[in-house]
């Protein structure tokens, strides 16, 4: 079963003039605490997804919660204890129509699945957040408001 979700981009990409300009911009993503050593030698173990909130649980029992904020991504390491109840909330496949014929299947529990067991890499950008699998695969993390409702927000993940 699937659910029909009518939305719109959670905000407008911005541009650059020059790569150093760019570069500067990467601060927009934050994950507090994270330690890219440690984290990359580290294999993702479970999830939760929620709406506006994905959490990524890793084997030293530690989660990365994954959030959209007005303008960009953001995360938050927590506990596996510590993991927000609200993350369980949604249990179908989205189909995000953003108007015009442009629509968007996300089986996100077949895609988060797939990822049980390989290292995560997180690479911070402009105001997206990137990601790679152990298993040479290549994700962005973007995020979509329900239409009519900026406040209701959904994040989702596609392969790139």
């Amino acid at each position: 079963m699937t659910k029909l979700i009518k939305v719109e981009p959670s905000f407008n990409t911005s541009a650059s003039d020059t790569f150093s300009d760019a570069i500067k911009k990467v601060t927009c993503i934050n994950i507090d605490n994270y330690d890219v050593d440690r984290y990359k030698q580290l294999k993702l173990i479970d999830y939760a997804y929620g709406q506006g909130h994905l959490a990524l649980i890793f084997n030293n029992e530690d989660a990365i919660v994954i959030g959209a904020r007005q303008d960009s991504i953001h995360g938050e390491i927590y506990t596996k204890q510590e993991i927000p109840e609200s993350l369980t909330s949604i249990n179908e496949s989205i189909t995000f129509d953003f108007g015009k014929g442009n629509v968007f299947i996300w089986e996100w529990k077949k895609m988060l699945d797939s990822l049980i067991g390989l290292k995560i890499k997180f690479i911070p950008g402009n105001q997206y957040l990137f990601f790679s699998a152990s298993d040479g695969r290549s994700f962005i993390v973007n995020s979509a408001q329900e239409l009519g409702d900026k406040n209701k927000h959904y994040l989702y993940i596609v392969e790139i």
